[in-house]
């Protein structure tokens, strides 16, 4: 959910008003929030064109985005498609900033392989039916390596 037509920080600061009463009415929280988020996001925040800006800025600000707006749980569908490995370990380590903040993560993917480093468990559904259901400790059971 990035619209290119928006800045960086309107992007980042959407769905924000559902949470931040007043979000858009003034300067002083978007100020607040680059002094927060500014360490981590750097100048990125101050981009007013998304296309200028590199794979690893925008999943940034799609999951620093979560992790401000601080819902209880979010759904990611296939984060690690069309990822190389570099993004796909930027990617976990955005996963697991968003755990450190207590927000319950569900990835849904067809490729087993893709959570193992970050899943505490695994659900295995066939046609909408719970068929399986396996902790951290059994993983080593699907793993190729062993």
């Amino acid at each position: 959910m990035l619209f290119d037509d928006m800045s960086y920080m309107d992007n980042f600061c959407f769905l924000a008003d559902k949470k931040i009463k007043g979000m858009w009415s003034g300067n002083r929280i978007k100020k607040n929030i680059i002094s927060e988020y500014s360490g981590i996001l750097g100048e990125d925040l101050l981009a007013t064109d998304l296309y200028s800006l590199d794979m690893f800025s925008l999943y940034n600000l799609i999951y620093y985005r979560i992790h401000m707006i601080n819902p209880d749980i979010v759904v990611c569908v296939q984060p690690f498609s069309y990822a190389d490995i570099y993004l796909r370990n930027h990617i976990i380590l955005l996963i697991n900033k968003l755990l450190e903040k207590k927000i319950a993560v569900v990835i849904l993917t067809a490729n087993t392989s893709d959570i193992f480093d970050i899943s505490d468990r695994l659900f295995v559904l066939e046609s909408g039916i719970l068929k399986a259901e396996y902790n951290n400790e059994d993983f080593h059971k699907f793993r190729m390596d062993n």
